[in-house]
Order: structure tokens, then sequence, then C-alpha cells
């Protein structure tokens, strides 16, 4: 049995349970990925995104990919989207944006719980080298992992020269993107220039570094889950300001790592670890918030700023308190028969949904355009946040401020107003997590 074979089968028993939707460009590697889906038996939609970038070969793909889509009997969702590489600085950036936006409208609006991508071992190691040149910390060094919400990689753990096996044992026909050739990218130079050179010097170093990768990414899930445990016992919310205990610990490590992701500079956080027991000192991070050493206290204020272009917050399983922006978020967790108060009638800044249909972590941005809610009482029709926003006549300042909370790319809070109707509480639900939204202006 080939690699690629044996990558689906491990995954079989998880993949049949799922509503799959497969991205599709055409190339190599999702090519391969659908044979090899098709012949394990497993059904799948596909949705494949024209940039227009490379005129006719652009539209080439998207004949390429919706006529084998059409002979296999596969649902397809095409979305065309011209990006003007005149104007655009960050082409890649930019497609990734796009993609992500129509995927999760797909997700919300056809109910695929799972998007399969073909990442395989060679992107991985990509990722790495590109964080690495970066500076990344170990969250970044792992990133990319087999399993990410609803993204699930069955290839990561293979070879690219795997993948070029299969297809041609299968004689798999696939589109070449021209642009792969280029090393104007980084990413691209990489591959095309360095990448070669190290495998020159250690030959396995492709397959060592995607180990590598691994391990960094089981080694931030456990140190990660000793930081949580940390924060329920050292940090406390009020509706003004955080406070961070350091009387009791000296985790300076956990402390960093939560300042991080506040915003704060490496540099900040550095200065701020020597002065932990100098009382007085102050520290800023770029445009969120301001640090207070008091005693045996770092204390946080928000700088009260608008929220615009801020970087998503990741909300992890057993994370208690939750700073954002201008205010915080208090998650807690309940069986049902012991809550505290009436989810029913709870206010609009509080949510209860059912443990069960919601997926970490969870993740909270502002709204964006192109957004969709299914929410609770719609029966599960989908409908625009734009419009709902609209419909609502609210005033423009006030939606620039709106987050969502968003599990496994659908969006199951609009905080404030709507939560989904794929997170609603049944008779069946037998453990709650509800969601406060304090507000610290």
């Amino acid at each position: 049995m080939l690699a690629v074979d044996k990558a689906i089968y491990s995954h079989f028993d998880f993949l049949k349970e799922r509503n799959i939707l497969l991205a599709l460009s055409g190339g190599l590697d999702s090519m391969v990925l659908s044979h090899a889906l098709i012949k394990a038996g497993l059904k799948f939609s596909a949705a494949h995104v024209n940039y227009k970038l490379r005129s006719n070969d652009s539209d080439d793909d998207e004949k390429f990919v919706a006529n084998f889509c059409k002979n296999k009997g596969i649902p397809i969702h095409i979305k065309i989207e011209p990006i003007n590489s005149k104007i655009q600085s960050n082409i890649q950036n930019t497609a990734r944006e796009i993609r992500h936006q129509f995927f999760t409208q797909l997700r919300s609006e056809n109910n695929y719980n799972i998007l399969l991508t073909a990442h395989h071992q060679n992107d991985r190691v990509e990722n790495l080298l590109i964080n690495l040149a970066r500076g990344s910390g170990l969250r970044g060094l792992s990133a990319m992992p087999v399993s990410s919400g609803s993204i699930f990689r069955p290839l990561l753990d293979l070879s690219k020269a795997d993948i070029m096996h299969y297809a041609e044992e299968n004689k798999i026909k696939w589109r070449e993107d021209s642009s792969n050739s280029e090393d104007y990218y980084f990413r691209n130079y990489l591959r095309i220039n360095i990448i070669p050179k190290l495998e020159e010097w250690a030959p396995n170093f492709t397959n060592n570094a995607s180990r590598s990768a691994s391990l960094l990414r089981e080694e931030y899930e456990t140190l990660l889950y000793f930081r949580r445990e940390w924060e329920k016992k050292h940090i406390h919310a009020n509706v003004q300001q955080l406070i961070i205990d350091i009387q009791h610990n000296q985790e300076d490590s956990f402390i960093s790592s939560y300042l991080s992701e506040l915003g704060f500079h490496p540099n900040t956080i550095q200065e701020i670890s020597i002065s932990l027991n100098k009382t007085g000192r102050q520290f800023e991070s770029h445009d969120t918030w301001k640090a207070f050493i008091d005693r045996n206290q770092i204390i946080l204020i928000p700088k009260h700023r608008d929220i615009l272009n801020r970087n998503p917050i990741t909300i992890h399983e057993n994370q208690g308190l939750v700073p954002l922006y201008n205010s915080i978020l208090k998650v807690s967790r309940f069986r049902k028969d012991n809550l505290p108060f009436d989810y029913k009638n709870n206010p609009p800044e509080i949510i209860c949904i059912d443990e069960s249909r919601i997926h970490f972590p969870l993740i909270v941005r502002p709204w964006q355009n192109g957004d969709w809610i299914r929410p609770l009482g719609m029966k599960g029709k989908s409908k625009k946040i734009q419009d709902i926003l609209t419909d609502l006549k609210i005033p423009l300042p006030d939606k620039e401020k709106l987050l969502v909370v968003v599990s496994n790319n659908e969006i199951i809070w609009l905080i404030n107003f709507f939560v989904s109707e794929s997170v609603k509480i049944t008779s069946s639900t037998s453990k709650i997590y509800s969601i406060e939204y304090i507000n610290t202006v």
C-alpha cells in the first residue's frame, strides 16, 4: 500500500463521520488527495478560488477542477475573486484571506464540519523556517499541526516524493502553477534555493525538521496546559483591570507568554521580568495595555483605544479569563443541572452554549465583511452580519467595534447581539459553557 493510501486509511474512521470540504487548487498535492479520498470511498465537496493572477492559466485551472468534479460527481464551489498584483503589496496574504473567508462562508451555509487541505511535510518545514526567520517563539515554530480547529491535514507526515510517487503510480493529472518556479516570494526562495542545499548537507533534513516541528507542538500544548492552570490561580479581573499575582510564584515564562499574548514587545517583557520587585515601574504594550508593578502584583489597565485591525485572540479550553482589546471575556463551565442562573433569560452580554457543539481553541476577532452567522431562532438560515447590523440600524462607529467568537471557522456569537443556532442548548445537552463579555471602558 502506498504512503498516501496508508495516511487516508489511518484517518478513515474519523473522516467517514465528517461532512468534508476539500480545498482543491488543481495542483499536484490537492489532486492526489482528492484521488485518495475517492479511492477510499469517502464522500466530499470541493472548493476552488480563481484569483485571475495568471490570466488564461488561472481560468484553465478553474475549468480543469470543474471538469474533474463533474466527471467524478463531486459537488464543487467556485469563487472568482481577481487580485490586482500591481496594487496588492502582499499577494499571498491577500489570497489566503480570500480563501479563508470563502471557506468560512461555505461551512456556514452548507454545514461542512471539516476542511481538508493537502499540506505535506515539505510545507511544514517551509513554515518552520519562515517563522524561525521571523524570530517566532514556540507557538510559531510548532505551527501547522495535523489538526487545528476544523482544518485537517491528512498528508502532513508525507514527503513531496511520497505524493509524486502516488501520482505517477495512479497516472493522476494535475495543473502546474508557473509561479511556483519563481523565487520572488520568500517561501518559494526557501523551497527552490535553501532547502535543497540543506538536504545536500543533511540528507534527512526535511524529515527531521518536520519531526522537530511536531515535537515542538507537543511541548507547546503541554506548556500551554500548565500555563492555563497557572492563570486560574494567579490572574484576576474586574471591570477596570487585570491583576497578575506574583507573590507566590516565580513562573517567569508563564508571565512572559501571557504578556506576549496581550501584545507586549519581547524587549518590554524582558524589562518587566527583571523589574518584578521594583514597585512603581510602568510599561506599555504597543497599543492596548499599560502595566504597573505594585508590590507583589502586575496591574494591567487597557488603554481604551479603537479595536480596528487587531490580531485575533485565542480562547483555549479551561481558560477562565481572556483579556481582549478594551474588555475581558469570562469563560465558565457548568453541568446543565447545576447552573447558577437561568440560561434562557440571561442578558445579551452572556451566552450559554452546548459544550459538545464547540471546538477549541475559539477565536475572538473584529467582524469582517463577508462574515455570516446562523442566528438562534432563524431555523438554521445563515445571514450576513453586515445585513444584520444594517437591519438593526447600528451606527457605523459602533459597527466597527463589534467582535465575533469563532469555533471551527464558524461564527458562534456576534458579541452582545446574536448566538448561533449551531451551539444552542437542547434537551440532550449535559454540559454548558457560559461566556460573559465585560466591558472595561
